[in-house]
């Protein structure tokens, strides 16, 4: 399983992706929009678990 942390900011959103073993494999980020984190989401392949920082984004980014 990868596990995958974001830090979401109103414009942009940083995504760390990490191996089983905690290794990261990507670090990336992308536009703080629906179809930029629906694709990256989809881009990442296999069984994944995501953290996310409690913040006024965090709603926007659960629902998505």
């Amino acid at each position: 399983m990868k596990h995958i942390g974001f830090d979401v900011d109103s414009t942009t959103t940083h995504i760390s992706v990490f191996s089983e073993r905690g290794r990261e494999i990507l670090h990336t980020k992308v536009a703080t929009r629906e179809a930029d984190l629906v694709a990256f989401m989809t881009s990442v392949s296999g069984p994944k678990q995501v953290a996310l920082e409690e913040s006024q984004m965090a709603d926007f980014v659960t629902r998505i």
